[in-house]
């Protein structure tokens, strides 16, 4: 199980689009079976920052043999951090 503890998203494009979401690899990176665990992060401009949590809680977890993954559309390019723990 991965718990994030805090995000630093830093993203842009022409319509720029993140989903963090959680699945299984097959080929790439929650090909299989991929299931949102936030809505989707849409602006209404071409450059956007998200941040969210301290580091010191719980602000989403993947469910147990689960990848978490950031998926975007073909033209958003996607910086940042995000704090994690396995266990």
């Amino acid at each position: 199980i991965t718990y994030v503890c805090g995000l630093l998203l830093s993203y842009s494009g022409t319509n720029p689009t993140a989903n963090i979401a959680q699945g299984t690899q097959t080929t790439t990176p929650c090909d299989t079976g991929p299931s949102n665990l936030v809505g989707a992060l849409k602006p209404s401009t071409t450059n956007f920052a998200f941040s969210y949590g301290g580091g010191g809680s719980t602000v989403f977890s993947t469910a147990a043999s689960k990848q978490m993954c950031i998926q975007t559309d073909p033209t958003t390019t996607v910086h940042g951090v995000v704090t994690y723990v396995q266990k």
